[in-house]
């Protein structure tokens, strides 16, 4: 009976270990760690404009804001990239709403990529913040 249960016991030893080495091939690896920099284009840019998004809350901003980019506003509907970068900022700052051309506008957003601040900024207004990676945000000079 002993040479019986040996083998009996070898027999499911070696179901056991297939078992286990079918089971791990099946198993997926670990996740790895996301990472630091979300891959979506909008969560990107609602990154970026989320310090804006508290400061306008902070001003008690209403209403329309003004749009500054890279572009003048009369191009930006010529430039596929410019829009696009257009629309995400209106989606990050919603519900205020985002209007190219400055207007009555007394408050303004700033997304510059290429341009510096001083070469767009127009004429009456001033940089209140400047959250850096060229977003700032302006305020109408009062005269």
């Amino acid at each position: 009976m002993n040479g019986w249960h040996q083998v009996v016991v070898a027999a499911v030893a070696v179901l056991a270990i297939a078992n286990l080495a079918h089971t791990a091939r099946r198993v997926p690896p670990p996740l790895r760690a996301p990472a630091t920099v979300p891959a979506n284009a909008v969560v990107r840019h609602e990154d970026r404009f989320a310090p804006v998004r508290e400061a306008l809350r902070r001003h008690g901003v209403r209403g329309t804001l003004g749009y500054l980019a890279d572009l003048p506003a009369a191009e930006l509907a010529r430039d596929a990239r410019a829009m696009e970068e257009y629309f995400h900022t209106q989606f990050a700052l919603a519900p205020w709403v985002i209007e190219a051309a400055f207007g009555d506008c007394t408050w303004a957003v700033a997304n510059l990529r290429q341009a510096s601040a001083a070469a767009r900024v127009p004429a009456g207004f001033a940089v209140v913040e400047d959250f850096g990676r060229g977003v700032l945000l302006l305020r109408r000079i009062e005269r």
